[in-house]
């Protein structure tokens, strides 16, 4: 584990390794939507405006790589940016606000055929405000939505998997 970061799996039910990176593993059925608030995470504290950056790429060929970056201050306000959910190049821009479940946006990505690529996805806190960007290997960014969030300071950022896979589409 890298110091200042802290491992939560509510269920420990899902696995996590540092080799050749960072590998998060999510049990069947974990996610951040509504009530459902259990996918494993790793995070840190964080306070102010905010730049948070990660590459996301599938754990095993041929699977999807559904995760990405989790913006978090409690069970009424958080927001995540996630890689896969819909479908292989898709990205999607979602959350809690004031309580309140909100989708903010998504893109598209051109992918790979394979689907292996990687995926770069990055969140902006600027005062109220977080803009979710994606960037795929074609060498573009792209804006998969932005929200208010006028979250107290601090917060806490990280990386995270949903185990929320969509049967019809993998």
């Amino acid at each position: 584990p890298q110091e200042g970061w802290s491992w939560q799996d509510p269920f420990e039910d899902s696995e996590t390794s540092w080799n050749h990176g960072l590998t998060i593993t999510a049990a069947n059925g974990r996610h951040f939507w509504h009530s459902n608030l259990n996918a494993p995470c790793w995070m840190r504290k964080a306070n102010g405006d905010l730049i948070t950056q990660t590459i996301c790429y599938p754990a095993k060929v041929g699977q999807p790589a559904i995760g990405g970056l989790l913006l978090w201050q409690d069970y009424d306000n958080f927001l995540w940016l996630m890689r896969d959910l819909h479908g292989p190049g898709e990205v999607s821009f979602a959350g809690c606000v004031g309580n309140s479940s909100s989708v903010f946006g998504r893109t598209h990505l051109d992918m790979p055929a394979e689907g292996n690529g990687g995926t770069c996805l990055r969140l902006e806190r600027i005062g109220g405000t977080v803009r979710a960007l994606a960037y795929s290997e074609n060498g573009e960014w792209y804006t998969a939505g932005q929200a208010g969030f006028p979250a107290d300071s601090p917060i806490q950022i990280g990386v995270f998997a949903s185990g929320n896979i969509a049967r019809n589409i993998y």
